[in-house]
């Protein structure tokens, strides 16, 4: 029989946590067995021990004795992102007669169910767009750019593929991916951080309504194949859109002019 006990604190799966099994061999039969050894591949092979079981120290298995042997497994990326550790263990031992014993791992003696060790899964996204106003002017002019940044990054403890940005704003240049896949793989890895770049030229309907208001949004997949997204936030707190305030200046001028279109060098009524 094999058990298993994930040590830590946090809520949720994390890479390098550290998984702790328990796996108990009995002499279930009617003769002294010996030569015990239990193999895990997962942990590396054959486990030493027993920590504890051995009543007299004889190194043998004696009838109805338990052996409990301990190992621990330090928790990948690639089991995080598959959710679960699957393992089993094998238990040998020789009988008097020469014989070879042996037993596959099981939740219990009576059954041989591989452990499963169910690993918890968070993926989140979020993604942060800031602005930066171009102005040729000392107020803003149609025709000025706003420059946008979009960052990306990968907030849960699962990879995340298939990395969208998508920005709803009329007359924006295409996103452009700029950096940030150390790896080159592809993959939004944990605490990832990828930038994006975008322009926007002002028009007169954003001058006349006196800001830009925009929000972004980003996609992505998560290892089962579920649909991750956020919507941009100016900080990493909430999804408020971005505002970009633009200066307006209203003026108005007009200019009156006279000629004089009299006669003579005095001007009479009438003239």
């Amino acid at each position: 029989m094999k058990t298993f006990k994930i040590e830590g604190d946090d809520p949720c799966t994390v890479l390098g946590g550290i998984i702790t099994y328990r796996m108990f061999v009995s002499n279930t039969g009617n003769v002294t067995l010996s030569n015990v050894v239990v193999d895990d591949p997962l942990l590396g092979g054959v486990i030493p021990g027993p920590v504890i079981g051995d009543a007299n120290n004889n190194g043998l298995l004696d009838i109805n004795e338990e052996w409990i042997y301990t190992g621990t497994y330090i928790i990948t990326q690639e089991d995080i992102d598959n959710g679960e550790i699957v393992n089993q263990a094998t238990a040998t031992a020789d009988a008097p007669n020469g014989d070879e014993v042996s037993d596959l791992s099981g939740s219990t003696v009576q059954n041989d169910d591989p452990t499963v060790t169910e690993l918890c899964q968070d993926a989140e996204i979020a993604i942060v767009k800031e602005a930066y106003l171009n102005t040729t002017d000392g107020c803003n002019v149609v025709g000025d750019i706003i420059e946008y940044t979009f960052t990306v990054t990968n907030e849960g403890n699962v990879t995340l593929s298939d990395v969208v940005v998508t920005d709803p704003l009329e007359g924006l240049s295409p996103i452009l991916f700029v950096g940030g896949d150390t790896n080159n793989d592809g993959n939004l890895d944990i605490d990832e951080v990828w930038v994006y770049t975008a322009t926007y030229a002002i028009t007169q309907a954003d001058i006349d309504a006196g800001e830009v208001v925009n929000q972004a949004l980003v996609t992505s997949t998560d290892p089962n194949g579920t649909e991750i997204t956020d919507l941009s936030c100016f900080d990493i707190n909430g999804d408020a859109p971005t505002v970009t305030e633009l200066c307006q200046d209203a003026q108005i001028a007009i200019v009156k002019e006279g000629e004089f279109t009299g006669q003579g060098d005095c001007s009479v009524v009438g003239d």
